[in-house]
């Protein structure tokens, strides 16, 4: 793994005009200076889990079924 892996850094910046149901969101890597833009914060905040979900190691011999009750269709 490299570090660049370990350590992630973004300026985020919001803006939302007056009546705006949603912030508009740039997201800049601050490594690389890549700037990002996402409509709506769900947009961001989904990019951002997939960022993330990259990052995690795969445990090959972890069970798949999720912890007691976790994720159970339960009403």
């Amino acid at each position: 793994m490299t570090d660049e892996n370990h350590y992630r850094a973004y300026l985020l910046r919001l803006q939302r005009g007056q009546g705006q149901l949603h912030w508009r969101v740039t997201l800049q890597n601050a490594h690389t200076g890549e700037v990002l833009k996402f409509a709506t914060e769900r947009a961001l905040l989904n990019h951002l889990l997939d960022v993330l979900s990259l990052d995690l190691p795969v445990d090959k011999d972890a069970s798949q079924a999720p912890p007691d009750g976790l994720g159970s269709n339960r009403v």
